[in-house]
């Protein structure tokens, strides 16, 4: 185990029972699959990072829209039987 680091930690019996099927049809061990699934959470947390800027952004264009101003094109109303033609 070359370059591991030895982990304890507790899993619920359900997991358990997911953990050893899901290892023996990928043909893993199960702590090779649980090093995968770090991998992979670490991977997409790091890609969800929020933007406040971006989002300062939105939320100012969504106010706008809200509250159309005078000399802007009339907002869109909701007809539900436009919706069935």
């Amino acid at each position: 185990m070359a370059g591991l680091v030895r982990k304890h930690f507790s899993i619920r019996p359900a997991q358990d029972l997911l953990l050893k099927q899901r290892a023996q049809v990928l043909g893993v061990t199960q702590s090779g699959l649980i090093r995968r699934a770090i991998d992979l959470v670490v991977r997409a947390l790091a890609q969800d990072t929020f933007d406040e800027r971006s989002w300062a952004d939105e939320l100012a264009f969504m106010r706008q829209r809200r509250h159309p101003t005078r000399g802007s094109p009339a907002h869109w109303q909701f007809c539900r039987k436009d919706l069935y033609q």
